[in-house]
């Protein structure tokens, strides 16, 4: 199934359950508190109950989406998903009520914290049940990214071994890529696979893996298999140009970089760290903004700095009018302006 396909399905479904949990929790709530005419004072017009709750439901999907609910990686790991629901429905609390502020609404903060909570626990048995649900299909091979693992023989090994026995992980081994150093001028270069190392991969993974030699065009060669992304076991080390390298190598071709290790630098790369049963894997990539981002940022910036204009002009206004009511001169100094003597 095409990748970009299945993650929008997905990332899609949990929206609209999100938003439905959302909504039958509030009603839920506000007609057990007999909260359901609602009124704004500041405008003077009544709010039909579903309006109110879809909005609230478009805010709570928002603040989840804005804390990394949908990532991508995130689905999986149910402590990490509690953790940021929770993040998620402390922001969307403050912004309903915000909302209801604005519009001067009349909702008892019992009911919005209710609704919020109610909202919190159905949502994670619903995920709950997605998530068995795609761990399901992962297991045949199914919405997850396809990967190769590029290291020692060992570290492949290793990495195959802990990607078999953690479900909950998204990477789907469909190659793997030995690689070591060259005694001589300590850069990578490709390694020979003995015939029992195959044998105990195919034990392992219950599959024959492909062997992709490291080459020149290798990043070429593993977008050409549907690849989405490259796990790191070991052998590029940490201040290694080689690990640099290799890095922005992948990450022109748009693949992600997954590093099971603790010896790599990642200094100036964007990293999302996952703890999965006492294995850390860590992805990284280059910060890159997107135009939601540096929007945001052109916005931050203008207001930042009318702000300062603002800050500044109720110091210097005074002063530049005092300088010219005193001795009728410029208010500025011009570079050929001669002291007085």
């Amino acid at each position: 199934m095409n990748v970009a396909y299945w993650r929008f399905f997905v990332n899609a479904l949990l929206v609209f359950c999100d938003m439905l949990s959302f909504i039958l929790a509030a009603v839920v709530v506000l007609m057990t508190q007999s909260e359901i005419n609602l009124y704004s004072s500041r405008f003077h017009f009544h709010i039909n109950l579903w309006a109110y709750v879809v909005v609230c439901a478009l805010v709570w999907v928002f603040c989840l989406h804005s804390v990394g609910v949908y990532h991508r990686h995130v689905m999986g790991d149910g402590y990490q998903l509690n953790v940021l629901l929770f993040k998620g429905a402390v922001f969307a609390g403050l912004m309903i009520c915000a909302f209801e502020f604005i519009l001067n609404i009349y909702v008892s903060l019992l009911s919005t914290v209710l609704e919020l909570l109610c909202a919190m626990l159905v949502t994670m048995v619903v995920r709950l049940a997605v998530r068995q649900f795609v761990l399901f299909k992962r297991k045949r091979g199914m919405y997850s990214y396809g990967t190769v693992v590029v290291g020692s023989l060992e570290g492949i090994e290793h990495a195959l071994q802990f990607l078999s026995q953690k479900s909950q992980l998204n990477y789907h081994a469909i190659a793997i890529c030995p690689i070591g150093l060259d005694a001589q001028t300590g850069y990578v270069r490709a390694i020979d696979v003995p015939a029992e190392f195959k044998q105990r991969i195919r034990k392992i993974c219950g599959r024959d893996i492909a062997t992709l030699p490291y080459c020149k065009n290798f990043a070429e060669r593993v977008v050409s298999m549907g690849v989405q992304t490259v796990m790191v076991t070991d052998v590029m080390h940490r201040f290694s140009d080689n690990f640099n390298t290799f890095v922005l190598n992948m990450e022109t071709m748009n693949l992600e970089i997954a590093v099971v290790t603790s010896a790599v630098d990642v200094s100036g790369h964007e990293t999302n760290i996952r703890v999965i049963q006492g294995t850390t894997v860590m992805t990284i990539s280059l910060p890159q903004y997107s135009p939601w981002d540096m929007c945001k940022k052109r916005v931050f910036d203008v207001l930042v700095s009318l702000f300062a204009v603002i800050v500044t002009a109720i110091v210097t206004v005074p002063i530049a009018i005092a300088i010219k009511l005193t001795d009728g001169g410029p208010i500025f100094l011009h570079a050929d302006s001669r002291w007085a003597p």
